[in-house]
């Protein structure tokens, strides 16, 4: 294994692939940056706690300003309330992280038989059989094609579950 003490920035819409080897991520939010260490998958469990605190945080503030009403009135009305809230979020976020997850595989599926292709297109014996070659060129430009319209389906199912995520925060 081959070492490297620098630093590679990686963009990706495949997270699978991604996680494997990624020892940090750095997001940018609203104008900010934040590092993180670990892979995409912790990233994502502490970008969950941090929400949860926040949650609680915001949760705390509310009651403390609801003083007309008796302690167990507010919390329950409070729970109840972000109840309804974490059913109307799930309700508009799981069928578009289906699709994305739907849309990842899609894309993993067909970013392996591009991988196959290229490796077949760099053997010299492929350009001998003008069929074989016609068939592997066509058959790789419609497999771009097909990841260009995937990638793009996949950001645009991205940018409107962080616009619900964000909605929802903001609720919270």
């Amino acid at each position: 294994m081959v070492q490297y003490d620098g630093t590679i920035i990686i963009v990706s819409h495949n997270r699978h692939f991604v996680n494997r080897f990624v020892n940090k991520v750095l997001e940018i939010k609203a104008g900010r940056s934040t590092l993180y260490e670990g892979n995409i998958e912790d990233y994502l469990f502490k970008l969950n706690i941090l929400q949860e605190k926040e949650f609680a945080n915001r949760l705390k503030e509310e009651e403390a300003v609801q003083t007309e009403q008796p302690a167990k009135q507010k919390g329950k009305a409070a729970r109840q309330e972000q109840a309804i809230i974490r059913q109307e979020k799930s309700r508009k976020l799981n069928p578009l992280k289906k699709e994305a997850e739907k849309a990842e595989e899609q894309i993993a599926g067909l970013e392996s038989r591009k991988k196959e292709l290229e490796q077949l297109m760099a053997d010299p014996q492929l350009y001998q059989d003008q069929d074989k070659f016609t068939e592997c060129s066509k058959e790789y430009n419609s497999l771009e094609r097909k990841l260009k319209r995937l990638y793009q389906r996949w950001e645009e199912v991205q940018a409107k579950i962080e616009a619900i995520e964000s909605e929802f925060i903001e609720l919270n």
